[in-house]
């Protein structure tokens, strides 16, 4: 589709233009290919696909906001309580990803 785009001119393909902006998708596609698809793959094993996408998306979401305010710096507001919340559940799936981790090595 963007060859087909670019060559009729609806969309024009343009590569990214400082190294800003090829660090953000370098980091998107770290996180949001590799490790989105590890913990939704281990969800899915422990939990079972409905757990699976409920913690899924309660993860996503606080990540992607994270990474709107501080790395792309959208001009969003967010409480302390917000970041308090986001933080304890961004922790929590660490400590659980270490925690299992470490049991698969014994």
């Amino acid at each position: 589709m963007l060859i087909l785009f670019d060559y009729f001119n609806v969309e024009k393909f343009a590569w990214p233009p400082n190294l800003q902006t090829w660090g953000c998708l370098t980091f998107y596609a770290l996180t949001s290919g590799v490790l989105t698809q590890y913990f939704w793959t281990k969800c899915s094993v422990l939990l079972g696909p409905i757990a699976a996408y409920s913690y899924f998306s309660i993860l996503t979401f606080p990540s992607l906001i994270f990474f709107d305010v501080e790395v792309v710096d959208e001009k969003l507001k967010m409480t302390r309580q917000y970041e308090l919340g986001a933080g304890i559940i961004i922790v929590c799936f660490v400590v659980i990803t270490v925690n299992d981790l470490s049991e698969d090595i014994k």
